[in-house]
């Protein structure tokens, strides 16, 4: 067991590398299986096909987030709660998963449908599903009360979420500008709390 649970990561490992290099289309068996130091039938043996090993990867990133947003959901936080958590959330998985981020960004731009749909059933089985307490009916009832100024759930989110991810992407493009590589082991930290601070002003009533 423990020798099959170390040729899983290792192979989890490098398909993430070639996925995030490469996409789903251009991904290819062999270089996963010579990167994880491992025989390919042995792949298809753990996986039976790229497609699932893909998804497989996209399950074990996002494993960490959704369980994190039912419950932060489910406490039928305020907004300001919401934000400060979410932010957190998303930012940890973003900063975490560099490779993760490469392959979302190029499966969007080559296969949408690929990562929509598995990212709808994703949703769908951690019980992000609309219904009683779901984050739209929370994003309304914090508009009536007067907690935010951007009463559209998919704008909400979309600022939310937008601002953790190109964080990251766009932290290459800083430093060139700048001229100065970032190594500041806090950047998460500071980060974090300068996106919050954005929401704060720009969202919080």
């Amino acid at each position: 067991m423990e020798q099959k649970q170390d040729a899983d990561q290792r192979i989890l490992k490098a398909a993430l590398k070639e996925f995030s290099t490469y996409g789903l289309s251009g991904a290819r068996m062999e270089r996963i299986a010579k990167e994880a130091n491992i025989n390919k039938a042995m792949i298809f043996y753990y996986f039976s096909s790229k497609e699932k090993l893909y998804e497989v990867v996209i399950r074990k990133v996002f494993s960490s987030v959704y369980p994190k947003m039912v419950e932060l959901i489910s406490m039928n936080p305020t907004a300001e709660v919401f934000l400060e958590r979410a932010v957190k959330i998303y930012s940890g998985i973003f900063s975490r998963n560099p490779d993760f981020v490469k392959m979302i960004m190029i499966e969007l731009i080559q296969n949408p449908g690929n990562i929509t749909s598995l990212m709808r059933d994703l949703f769908t089985e951690n019980g992000l599903t609309p219904g009683p307490g779901h984050l739209k009916d929370l994003i309304g009832k914090w508009y009536r009360k007067g907690e935010i100024s951007e009463g559209d759930p998919f704008q909400f989110m979309l600022n939310l979420v937008s601002l953790s991810l190109l964080s990251f992407l766009g932290k290459p493009f800083m430093e060139i500008i700048f001229q100065n590589p970032v190594s500041d082991e806090n950047f998460e930290e500071k980060r974090i709390e300068s996106v919050l601070n954005l929401l704060r002003r720009g969202m919080l009533t």
